[in-house]
C-alpha cells in the first residue's frame, strides 16, 4: 500500500493502474486503524488492485478534491472512473461482494 502526499501523484496513480483503491484516513481515527488490517486481507484477494493510503489530516487538500466528508473512506476505480464509494461504516464483507461483480464480469 502505497502513501500518498499530494494530489497530483493520487491522480497519477488512479490514471496509471487498471485497477485502483484510495484509503482515506485519519491519525487519531479508531475505526480507521481497526479497518486497515482488514483492508490489507481483503486485497490479498485481489492482487491486481492497487492501492494507496491517504492520511487527510496530514494533507487537508486531499479531503475537498476528492469529495471526502467522513473517515474512513476508500473510493475504487476501474480505468481511472469511480465505481465504489463506501464510507464510515465499511461492511468488509459488502466491499468483498462488490469488488466479486467487478472482477467477475
Amino acid at each position: 500500500m502505497e502513501n500518498f502526499r499530494d494530489i497530483e501523484a493520487i491522480h497519477r496513480f488512479v490514471k496509471e493502474n487498471k485497477y485502483t483503491m484510495l484509503y482515506f484516513s485519519l491519525n487519531n481515527c479508531g475505526v480507521c486503524e481497526d479497518l486497515l488490517p482488514k483492508i490489507k486481507t481483503l486485497l490479498k484477494l485481489y492482487p491486481q488492485i492497487n492501492c494507496g493510503k491517504i492520511e487527510a489530516d496530514k494533507y487537508p487538500e486531499t479531503k475537498g478534491a476528492f469529495s471526502i466528508f467522513t473517515f474512513p473512506c476508500i473510493l475504487f476505480y476501474i480505468d481511472g472512473k469511480e465505481l465504489i464509494r463506501e464510507a464510515r461504516f465499511i461492511s468488509i464483507n459488502q466491499l468483498e461482494e462488490k469488488l466479486k461483480r467487478y472482477f467477475m464480469l
